[in-house]
């Protein structure tokens, strides 16, 4: 029915991932038109088209629904998350900024706003808002994880170590978390436990990149020539 916009928006959301983008734009516009002044409408529109990377579009109608109803934290932080997918990081910044300061206590904003200082080589800021998502998230092995690259960035490596190792206590199935952690070691001269770390992630994920060259080396250095 194209006069019903619960219709229109779900069949938009369908229509974009089918690639069906003609279709799906004028759903948009069917769905925008009824919404009016409405925030609540424009705010569910917006986020449909967010889930469907329509960011550009989505970013508009969140910063006019901030226009209507400013403050919200919801519409800050969807704002700042769809302006960072679209590479506006100064701009994803303050939004992202006034979201944390309204609200504090979702982990997501601050791991939003490391990943975006980590990208502009902030490490400081990185660490720093990594360590916030982790008060508030301290079970999440990806923001473990994610705190130890930054700690690697500034040659940190006990720190690195620390974090991938907690990673992989949540998570010992992740190759990723293991590789990581065994190249901490690996940079910090740690070659028996480095060589531990490289086994153990080529057992895991054998196609990870030189991991064979790594294991081989991390033995050597270590002493064990039969192994390497």
């Amino acid at each position: 029915d194209a006069q019903d916009p619960q219709m229109a928006l779900a069949f938009l959301n369908v229509a974009y991932r089918a690639n069906r983008t003609e279709e799906a734009d004028a759903a948009a516009d069917l769905v925008e038109r009824a919404a009016g002044t409405n925030p609540k409408s424009l705010f569910t529109l917006g986020t449909v088209l967010a889930e469907s990377k329509q960011y550009e579009r989505a970013a508009s109608l969140f910063a006019r629904v901030n226009e209507l109803t400013p403050h919200i934290y919801e519409v800050l932080y969807d704002l700042g998350v769809a302006l960072y997918n679209l590479d506006r990081n100064p701009e994803a910044v303050k939004y992202l900024a006034e979201a944390a300061d309204l609200n504090p206590g979702p982990s997501e904003t601050h791991f939003r706003l490391a990943l975006i200082a980590s990208a502009q080589n902030d490490h400081p800021n990185a660490v720093l808002e990594f360590k916030h998502a982790l008060e508030r998230d301290p079970k999440n092995p990806n923001y473990h994880f994610l705190l130890a690259r930054e700690y690697s960035r500034i040659g940190y490596w006990d720190g690195a170590i620390e974090e991938n190792s907690k990673a992989i206590e949540i998570n010992p199935k992740e190759a990723a978390y293991v590789y990581a952690r065994a190249n901490a070691n690996y940079r910090k001269g740690e070659w028996t436990a480095a060589a531990a770390d490289f086994d153990r992630a080529a057992e895991m994920d054998p196609k990870i990149e030189n991991i064979e060259y790594l294991r081989g080396y991390a033995h050597r250095a270590g002493g064990d020539f039969e192994k390497a």
